[in-house]
């Protein structure tokens, strides 16, 4: 029904499930096991990985990936295996120093996104779980100072998560990142997917703008940041055009109402068992379909996880993980909780 590449281009790696922060809308702490990935058996999962065809790798999840002390390490056993165009970090930025900044700089780390859901530090602790603004943002100007004096193309973003407020927050962001001189700040709502919302509290999803207004938002979003990047004094050479929404999944590849997720990326967990998408990593329990120690990414993409959403998706049969998520198909039928992950079993269901 569509071609896809033999191995996804993007992946995504989750180093760690411990977290210094406890914020209100994450499951982190509903997390059984909070620990490093031991470095063997990251070693493990990267040599199943082929990276001569991935350009994309993040290091994300429900832990916080700069709190991993080998971080360093595997950002150079990547670089051994393959030349990924892009290498990034999300970081919630309380554990910067400059000391790790410069490790993972000299690793080959290629962008690094600060979580800050707010320029207003009643509103940050808030949303961040205690965390003080004061101190995440003297991370972030050691991070441009740094970058600023070795000369490095180093891409530096605000990842953030609009709860409420969301022209009032998103001005504020817009601002610092083009006085700043960072890339376009990359903004999101609460997870719409209806597993998800039953995980939020009720005054969260009563202030979740993006049921409506969100095609409008990105619209002036865009065009303020437009604005923003033209004035500033900042470091104009960072700064770049409004980001593609695609971020790392290839839009090439991406046909009108297909889930990005199906055609060219993949989540691998903590435990090195495979999840659909970043987004379904808050899912307590997770749903997994196959695991990377046990089988090449190659073979996984071609089998448990083709079976086990991106097939169904591409019919228009969503998972139960996916049902609300705005990338899954629409007008389309409900798989339920049947086990996609059986070749059997789904093809006889598919077919029905």
């Amino acid at each position: 029904l569509y071609d896809t590449p033999q191995h996804p281009r993007s992946v995504q790696i989750e180093l760690t499930t411990r977290c210094n922060l406890s914020c209100s809308y994450c499951t982190q702490s509903e997390l059984k096991i909070k620990e490093d990935v031991p470095v063997q058996r990251l070693i493990t999962v990267l040599d199943q990985v082929d990276f001569s065809h991935v350009d994309n790798v993040d290091f994300t999840g429900l832990g916080e990936p700069m709190l991993h002390p080998d971080l360093p390490l595997v950002i150079h056993e990547i670089r051994k295996r393959g030349q990924p165009s892009s290498i990034r970090v999300v970081t919630n930025g309380t554990v910067l120093t400059p000391e790790r900044i410069k490790a993972v700089c000299e690793a080959g780390i290629t962008s690094i996104a600060f979580s800050i859901d707010s320029v207003n530090p009643a509103r940050f602790a808030k949303s961040r779980g205690g965390a003080k603004l004061e101190k995440v943002l003297n991370n972030l100007e050691l991070l441009v100072a740094y970058r600023r004096q070795h000369d490095l193309a180093l891409t530096i973003k605000i990842k953030t998560v609009l709860i409420d407020n969301p022209y009032e927050e998103a001005e504020g962001l817009l601002e610092l990142s083009a006085r700043l001189g960072l890339e376009m700040p990359h903004f999101s709502c609460l997870d719409n997917r209806s597993i998800a919302k039953d995980q939020y509290k009720d005054d969260w999803l009563e202030d979740n703008w993006s049921a409506n207004g969100s095609t409008e938002f990105t619209k002036w979003a865009e065009q303020r940041w437009s604005e923003l990047a033209a004035h500033s004094t900042g470091l104009k050479q960072h700064i770049s055009p409004v980001n593609s929404h695609y971020e790392f999944i290839n839009p090439v590849l991406t046909p009108p109402g297909l889930c990005r997720w199906a055609i060219d990326a993949v989540f691998i967990s903590a435990s090195g068992d495979m999840l659909p998408c970043c987004e379904q990593m808050i899912d307590i329990p997770r749903t997994y379909h196959g695991s990377i120690l046990k089988k090449e990414l190659a073979h996984l993409w071609q089998d448990e996880l083709l079976w086990g959403y991106r097939l169904p998706l591409s019919v228009g049969v969503v998972p139960s993980g996916c049902v609300g998520c705005t990338w899954a198909p629409a007008h389309s039928g409900y798989a339920g909780s049947m086990n996609l992950s059986n070749q059997e079993v789904s093809v006889n269901k598919l077919h029905s």
